[in-house]
């Protein structure tokens, strides 16, 4: 997986921490403004979350699409002060409850 800082504010103890569904990049959200901090997960070739959330005292999760899935697998012990899942379900690619694996396959 990579990480990008969409937004960096050192004196702001707060974070949004987005991830991205299949094929998401940073230079989608380039566009976005705010006075919190902001950080990217995609490309989950790998799931080795290594990114520091200690240093804030808010975090607020959004997940897109396959990004669900892979946040609730890496990050499920993790305490957020709001989640938000877009167009996503923790079950990623299956047949009843998440993206058809036949769908997939032809990506």
């Amino acid at each position: 997986m990579k990480i990008s800082n969409l937004i960096q504010n050192e004196n702001s103890q707060e974070l949004i921490l987005v991830f991205g569904g299949f094929a998401s990049h940073p230079s989608h959200f380039a566009h976005l403004k705010s006075d919190k901090n902001v950080v990217l997960v995609y490309d989950y070739e790998n799931l080795d979350f290594k990114f520091d959330l200690n240093s804030f005292s808010k975090i607020t999760l959004i997940a897109f699409s396959m990004g669900v899935c892979v946040a609730s697998r890496v990050l499920k012990n993790i305490e957020f002060s709001q989640k938000i899942a877009i167009n996503g379900t923790p079950f990623g690619i299956d047949k009843l409850k998440g993206i058809h694996p036949a769908i997939f396959a032809k990506q």
